[in-house]
């Protein structure tokens, strides 16, 4: 009986007598080693394939082979691998690196295994990217002594962040390059570049040798915007009343105590009552926060950011409009006649006709906006005319004409739909406005609304994102509440059938705690 380890004769099973197929076995050490390096460089593979050459092969490479002869008489040994024979092939790849000499052994062993790995690379070592670390609380927070024997004052458990001048606002930490690798054939790996970050400084505070922020004036920090900023703080010790009038301050306003009956508090950053509003408007271009009651009156938290979340659906048409508008001026400086138009007509006055023509509603909306943002101060206001100054100066023929073209239209669409989707974005996570108790009052807020004690009676609450009316009993009754995203109350309305009604956007939801 002949088997796979030895030649196989030529009459193997009568095959040769009569003419038919004749097969012979792969001599030994007839094999063929395949290298294959990974596409990273990190790791090569070997594997043994017996080689079909002149009259031999193997038996299990002739499946037909199997129909002819008796299963039991094909015994065929696995191929011989000599070590010499791996260390040339992988010399020849070019790969000298993280050899594995038990690797190959192992190989040599069982060659008909899968293919295994017989050398490894140096993988490059990431590096860490720069960050930047706040030394600031960015909210208003409740310290509670937690020894039970200490005395509480409830007057002071309210903390309101503050910094003097020199503080450190925040440090960099510096970026960490990271090490290079070595693929297999002995080539260098870049590691991946870390990213830097730089320290950005707005009023308030200054940037020293580019590692960290120190603040320059007393105040609240707070992150606006990517960068850090001081606002100044002024504390109402006794309350607002008649004595002391209104207050209107550019910075943030702590009231301890009272603001009495049809007095005003306007802040440009944020109000903080520690004791009752009555009656009282108040305004802030951040967050109001009422620790009391809150009763009559009105609120607006959010300055600029709700005045946007008011004009939103004009900023997304205007912006869609504009985006329509350049595409139909593009097409048609590619076309021959078109383009002919242009240059003997002036590429503004095209605009403005096609404005008129087909996008007449531009210019009402250009008009709308700018009469809503009329008055309004501070950084955001001023991204709101650096869009609308350039587009007005477009349709009134004011653009000087080496400022004018196709590229002009272009810049102010992409600053439009920019700041339209940044302030959008603004309004999604900031806590706008929060009290423990509202009755009677006009409330509006660019983010969300939180009624932290028994409820809300009789007003109306419009909010950017959400109403979360979560004390107790948490209950609503009368008056609107209007949400963007979501309302979520303990009790709604009462069994005398006080009206009460709930809105939120199409996608919103309304639902009890």
């Amino acid at each position: 009986m002949s088997t796979a380890g030895n030649a196989v004769g030529k009459d193997v099973a009568g095959i040769g007598s009569t003419g038919g197929i004749a097969a012979e076995t792969v001599k030994p050490g007839q094999t063929k080693i395949t290298i294959e390096i990974a596409p990273n460089g990190l790791t090569a593979t070997a594997g043994v394939k017996p080689t079909i050459s002149g009259d031999y092969c193997s038996l299990k490479d002739l499946p037909f082979i199997r129909d002819l002869i008796d299963e039991d008489i094909i015994e065929e040994s696995p191929p011989t691998v000599d070590p010499r024979q791996v260390t040339m092939a992988l010399k020849n790849q070019g790969i000298v690196v993280g050899i594995d000499v038990g690797a190959i052994a192992a190989l040599m062993a069982n060659p008909t295994d899968a293919p295994r790995v017989v050398a490894r690379g140096l993988a490059p070592t990431p590096g860490q990217d720069a960050s930047v670390e706040l030394k600031f609380e960015q909210e208003t927070s409740f310290h509670i002594p937690t020894d039970d024997s200490q005395k509480i004052d409830w007057r002071k458990l309210i903390h309101v962040p503050t910094v003097k001048v020199g503080d450190e606002l925040a440090v960099k930490h510096s970026l960490r390059p990271g090490k290079p690798g070595l693929s297999v054939t002995g080539e260098v790996l870049a590691p991946p570049k870390p990213k830097d970050v730089e320290l950005k400084a707005g009023e308030g505070c200054k940037v020293v040798d580019n590692m960290s922020v120190v603040a320059t004036r007393n105040g609240r920090p707070a992150m606006v915007q990517g960068r850090i900023v001081v606002f100044p703080v002024l504390v109402q010790e006794q309350g607002v009343k008649l004595s002391t009038g209104n207050i209107k301050f550019d910075g943030d306003v702590v009231v301890k105590g009272n603001v009495e009956d049809n007095m005003a508090v306007e802040a440009g950053g944020d109000i903080d009552i520690m004791g009752n509003a009555n009656n009282a408007s108040l305004k802030a271009s951040g967050r109001v926060v009422v620790y009391k009651n809150l009763i009559g009156g009105s609120v607006q938290a959010g300055g600029v950011g709700l005045l946007h979340l008011k004009h939103c659906a004009d900023w997304e048409r205007l912006t869609q409009k504009l985006e329509d508008c350049t595409r139909i001026m593009t097409q048609m400086t590619q076309h021959p006649e078109f383009a002919q138009v242009i240059a003997r007509q002036g590429w503004v006055l095209v605009l403005q006709k096609l404005v008129d023509s087909k996008f007449s509603c531009v210019r009402e909306l250009i008009e709308h906006l700018t009469a809503g943002y009329k008055g309004v101060e501070g950084m955001s206001a001023k991204e709101v005319w650096d869009v609308l100054t350039p587009l007005q100066e477009l349709l009134q023929g004011g653009s000087k004409p080496e400022n004018a073209g196709i590229g002009k239209l272009i810049m102010v669409t992409k600053i439009a739909r920019g700041f339209h989707e940044s302030m959008s974005e603004t309004n999604e996570d900031r806590l706008s406005f929060k009290a423990c108790y509202v009755q009677g009052t006009y409330v509006e807020a660019s983010g969300d609304i939180i009624v932290f004690g028994p409820g809300c009676y009789q007003s109306h609450l419009y909010a950017g994102r959400a109403v979360h009316v979560q004390g107790r009993p948490g209950v609503v009754r009368g008056g609107v509440v209007y949400s963007r995203k979501e309302v979520i109350v303990n009790e709604a309305g009462s069994l005398a059938g006080t009206p009460t009604l709930f809105r939120v956007d199409a996608k919103g939801i309304i639902k009890r705690i």
